[in-house]
C-alpha cells in the first residue's frame, strides 16, 4: 500500500486544517501503519520548489509511505 501525506510540521497553522484534518508526522504515520499490521514501512520524502502561499514563501514536503501486509 502507498499513502501520500504532507507532514504535520509542514501544514500546521494553515486555515484549511480546521475542517476535519488529522495531521501526522512521518514517525506517527509509520507507527499507525505498523499498529494496523503493516510491515516493511518505507518513507520517501521529497522537498518541492518554493511557492508563495498566503503571502509567504513556503517550502512544502511530500511524503509517500509504502508498506506491505
Amino acid at each position: 500500500m502507498c499513502v501520500g501525506i504532507r507532514p504535520k510540521e509542514n501544514i500546521e497553522g494553515m486555515e484549511f486544517i480546521k475542517y476535519g484534518f488529522t495531521l501526522y508526522s512521518n514517525e506517527e504515520a509509520t507507527e499507525l501503519l505498523m499498529a494496523a499490521g503493516f510491515e516493511n514501512v518505507e518513507v520517501f520524502e521529497q522537498t518541492e520548489p518554493e511557492i508563495e502561499f498566503n503571502g509567504k514563501v513556503q517550502i512544502f514536503k511530500s511524503i509517500c509511505l509504502k508498506a506491505t501486509k
